[in-house]
């Protein structure tokens, strides 16, 4: 089958019914409803597009509701922060790592972690071959009878300019190189950089707080979830391969 992520994209689409789909979009969903209900939500929001205010709520909700049983989610991280509750600032926090897990995908290359392009063009100059490096081409010779030399009638030539060197005599040869090179905004890893500013002013503390506290939270609450997504993809999998 395909990926069950693109699977459950196309099944959650309204565009789904006019996409060729190899498993039937009603199965998709039902093997969906087996999967844990927080993974489910962010599936909606993540592949399915389905951001409306009533899926993130309830994906803030369950997702608040767990990290306030935390062990290291304390009422010590509540220093520095303007909430008035442990409860209001696990909120915060829930929605900022809702946020950052949907939209992870690396603007700059559009989450492949490479940028494709052309190198910068490189000039080299040749000897112009139409005009041999003269700059000019013969345009009419002709032979005067009575202005002769030693070896019968001289030739009278004119001449004009080149055109393909513009009268320099050299030509500038240009060639574009296709170019593969490793996203600098992700480090090649796909996914959007952290930001530790809007972090913080998600959470309401100040910067110096979010690098210094809020770091290790953040990263440890985003493994979650992608754990959380891979065992919503085998169960996916599975319901749907029987």
């Amino acid at each position: 089958m395909k990926d069950p992520k693109e699977q459950a994209g196309i099944a959650m689409s309204i565009r789904g019914t006019f996409c060729e789909s190899t498993v039937d979009p009603k199965v998709t969903l039902a093997a969906l409803a087996f999967a844990d209900s927080l993974g489910t939500l962010l599936w909606h929001m993540k592949y399915g597009q389905d951001v409306t205010a009533r899926v993130y709520g309830c994906a803030v909700d369950a997702l608040s509701n767990s990290v306030c049983h935390r062990r290291w989610f304390d009422w010590q991280l509540l220093i520095g922060s303007d909430a008035p509750s442990i409860a209001m600032l696990a909120r915060r926090f829930s929605e900022r790592l809702i946020v950052e897990w949907v939209a992870d995908r690396c603007d700059a290359c559009g989450g492949r972690g490479v940028k494709f392009g052309h190198a910068p063009a490189m000039t080299a100059v040749a000897r112009c071959e139409d005009c041999n490096g003269g700059g000019r081409v013969l345009e009419l010779e002709e032979f005067i009878p009575f202005y002769c030399g030693r070896n019968g009638p001289r030739p009278v030539r004119h001449y004009r300019r080149c055109d393909p060197c513009l009268g320099r005599g050299v030509k500038s040869l240009r060639a574009l190189e296709s170019a593969t090179d490793v996203c600098g905004h992700c480090a090649g890893s796909g996914r959007a950089p952290t930001d530790v500013a809007k972090r913080a002013a998600a959470l309401g503390v100040t910067v110096e707080v979010c690098r210094r506290h809020w770091a290790g939270p953040f990263r440890q609450m985003l493994f979650e979830l992608d754990v959380i997504d891979e065992t919503v993809a085998k169960t996916v999998r599975l319901r749907c391969g029987r």
